[in-house]
């Protein structure tokens, strides 16, 4: 999740038009959402997590690792219509 994360900001990174940006990250979160295994992963591993502590403190490590740092990055990063040129 982590990974596809960073794979889906570097991309975004790459775009200079703010439309193909929002365009991009529309069509990934759809694949995403839309992958039923993903769902059902994600949920069979929270109800794990809740059972047992040591899991519980993965999976907020996982969380705080996705969008405790990256959160206002990720909205300027898809929002901002004065990004510098990729390199």
């Amino acid at each position: 999740m982590l990974a596809h994360f960073e794979q889906m900001m570097e991309a975004l990174r790459n775009k200079q038009e703010q439309a193909n940006r929002i365009g991009m990250f529309r069509s990934g979160m759809a694949a995403q959402v839309s992958d039923p295994s993903l769902g059902t992963l994600m949920l069979e591993f929270k109800l794990y997590a809740v059972r047992r502590p040591q899991s519980l403190e993965r999976l907020q490590f996982f969380h705080d690792a996705i969008f405790c740092p990256t959160a206002h990055q990720f909205v300027a990063l898809l929002f901002s219509t004065d990004l510098p040129t990729a390199a």
